[in-house]
């Protein structure tokens, strides 16, 4: 078990230490000039997607039946 933990921990380390490195040297481009490849781009599009789908799930549809209700909430989105 206590070897178990240390070569975990010894990971650990060593998996911080390789992030630092990637940061400290640009290894990864962040620039919004380049456009990312397709893993990563499957991989922002699959968290984007289940970010909205869980936030909105409890989101009620407005009735919009109601001209005067409609009208009433124009002032809120005329800036838009």
């Amino acid at each position: 078990m206590k070897r178990t933990i240390k070569t975990l921990a010894a990971a650990g380390v060593v998996a911080v230490i390789m992030g630092a490195g990637v940061v400290h040297f640009g290894v990864f481009n962040v620039g919004a000039d380049e456009p990312h490849s397709d893993p990563v781009y499957a991989l922002l599009s699959t968290a984007r997607d289940r970010s909205i789908a869980v936030r909105s799930r409890d989101i009620k549809v407005p009735d919009l039946g109601s001209v005067r209700k409609v009208l009433s909430q124009a002032p809120h989105s005329a800036g838009q």
